[in-house]
């Protein structure tokens, strides 16, 4: 009797450091790629539990959810606008000449900024 229950603690944690062993990894989180940085809630009447949640995402991005927490949560907008900002190309030469100009030449007008 004395050995039957000494031989299966054996094999038991014997099974365990198997079962480490082979399946053993370093714990990680499965974070979002864009996660979320602000959370707010407005009620639409005051002390009633009731109102929209709304989520910011680090990318500007804006959620909403109506209702209460386990409401679907829908995209609204996104803060910083809508798109990418127009630009002209302008050469290192270009620029030195619109603001230094040559020796002894007026200079041009400023121009508003």
């Amino acid at each position: 009797m004395r050995s039957a229950t000494l031989r299966n603690i054996a094999l038991a944690i014997l099974a365990l450091a198997a079962n480490y062993h082979l399946g053993a990894r370093t714990a990680t989180a499965r974070a979002p790629g864009n996660p979320v940085v602000a959370l707010a809630f407005n009620p639409s009447e005051p002390g009633s539990g009731v109102g929209y949640f709304h989520a910011v995402t680090q990318n500007g991005d804006v959620y909403s959810s109506a209702g209460s927490r386990t409401s679907p949560w829908t995209y609204r907008s996104n803060t910083f606008g809508g798109g990418p900002i127009p630009v002209q190309r302008e050469t290192f030469g270009a620029l030195k000449s619109r603001y230094h100009g040559a020796p002894g030449a007026a200079q041009p007008a400023p121009q508003d900024r």
